[in-house]
């Protein structure tokens, strides 16, 4: 995929800057300026030296180019986790600097110092400072604590002050007094450790929020214990809840074992298996036509399976089913997009149905909605409602009529909203789950 397509000269050019910036804040300053300096004198500097120079430009010059252009087409951030292998030759190079006399004519050394101090300034981070960070961007999480205090506005002078210090220290420290700088700069990793780890833009939080997307029951291997030792559990993913409900499931219970997705391939290229519905039979379907079978399975509450429900996560609509053979869904629901966020219009269809009740698991957003809305649904004859507040959850029961062993429930909601932010979606409500109980 990287190597067919096109890529922007502008843009790699641009990202390639910003790659270049932030490589120089992940290390702290110092060792670039140590490094154009010992750069600048090359051809008088000893052979192993001379090798550790040359080796660097070389691996600096080709990661960060083949990085930037990956960023600036698939991954629009600064990708500081697949450029990091630079920044231990660079820190060897403050110490060889340091060891080989630490070289610095004025005129040299103020300009490698101002470089060094005003780049990570020039860093839009009204741009970059999100939630890919924590991920893809260590160096920068630190300073959306920084953030927080200042106002992003006031984000750039922090960082341009912080770099002028270090630039100054690196003019004005004494040669008998060069080993300070490695120290700043260890100084300046361990200050980072706690807000990049545990701060509250930091790994652990987004670590339990991920965790929270996946699973909300209060045992993570959830499936393992409701199963008989040995059973293998097949995992059949909808695209209506957000991948981690599989993965983070997968990871956590080790009967898990096939993967199958109805709504197209999840991120993170784990082994998976394309399936598709037989509208006519309900049968779950591989490519190749054959009827997948399984003993269990678990799924969103999009589908229900042609089975027993063995176990459930009700806060994320999850359900494991005793299948005993072909996986053969009996519900098919429109109107839901693949957050889980509904249209003004839902409408739910069961086959095999002979009538009985049907639960629907609905929430709001307080962030888009500041007054109650109404659910409305109709089944037949019967006809129910109920209002969801924007902070909390709540069920709607509709008696579902059925006609010819099909049953269907059409629900409206009101009033709706288009969200803006690029967003022109007309949104109504989240329908987790759908839970029915035969008659």
């Amino acid at each position: 995929v990287v190597g067919e397509g096109g890529y922007d000269v502008a843009e790699v050019a641009k990202f390639l800057f910003w790659h270049v910036a932030e490589l120089d804040l992940y290390v702290g300053v110092l060792p670039i300026a140590a490094f154009v300096l010992l750069a600048a004198r090359v051809r008088s500097l000893d052979a192993r030296a001379q090798e550790l120079v040359v080796a660097t430009v070389a691996l600096a010059a080709w990661t960060l180019l083949v990085v930037a252009a990956f960023a600036s087409r698939f991954a629009g951030a600064i990708e500081e986790r697949n450029m990091f292998v630079v920044a231990p030759l660079l820190l060897i190079a403050l110490l060889v600097w340091i060891d080989r006399g630490t070289y610095r004519p004025t005129f040299p050394a103020v300009v490698a110092a101002l470089v060094a101090a005003v780049l990570p300034a020039l860093i839009p981070y009204e741009r970059f400072l999100q939630l890919k960070v924590r991920s893809d961007t260590l160096m920068i999480v630190p300073l959306w604590n920084v953030q927080d205090s200042v106002t992003l506005p006031r984000l750039d002078d922090v960082v341009l002050v912080a770099g002028l210090a270090a630039g100054a220290l690196f003019l004005l420290v004494p040669r008998r007094y060069a080993l300070v700088l490695p120290a700043a700069v260890l100084g300046y990793f361990a200050l980072a450790i706690h807000p990049i780890q545990a701060g509250p833009h930091g790994m652990e939080l987004a670590a339990a929020g991920a965790l929270y997307e996946g699973i909300q029951r209060p045992k993570r291997d959830w499936i393992d214990r409701a199963i008989p030792g040995g059973a293998e559990v097949a995992a059949l993913w909808t695209g209506k809840t957000h991948r981690f409900t599989v993965q983070q499931t997968e990871f956590f219970n080790r009967s898990i074992v096939p993967v199958y997705t109805l709504g197209g391939p999840m991120d993170g290229g784990f082994p998976e298996t394309a399936v598709s519905v037989d509208e006519s039979t309900g049968e779950v379907r591989g490519e190749d036509g054959t009827v997948v079978r399984a003993a269990y399975a678990f799924t969103d509450g999009s589908v229900a399976l042609d089975g027993e429900p063995v176990a459930r996560d009700e806060r994320l609509g999850l359900t494991l089913y005793r299948t005993d053979g072909p996986l053969i869904s009996t519900t098919s629901v429109t109107g839901v997009y693949n957050d889980q966020w509904s249209g003004p219009e839902v409408t739910y269809r069961r086959v095999r149905c002979e009538g009985g009740t049907l639960t629907a698991t609905l929430d709001s957003d307080p962030g888009l909605f500041a007054v109650p809305q109404t659910v409305t649904a109709t089944s037949g004859d019967n006809r129910a409602f109920i209002r969801v507040e924007p902070v909390e959850a709540t069920q709607l029961r509709v008696p579902l009529g059925s006609e010819n062993g099909v049953c269907s429930v059409r629900f409206q909601v009101s009033p709706t909203k288009v969200p803006g932010g690029g967003d022109t979606r007309e949104l109504g409500v989240h329908f987790r789950a759908f839970e029915y109980v035969a008659p």
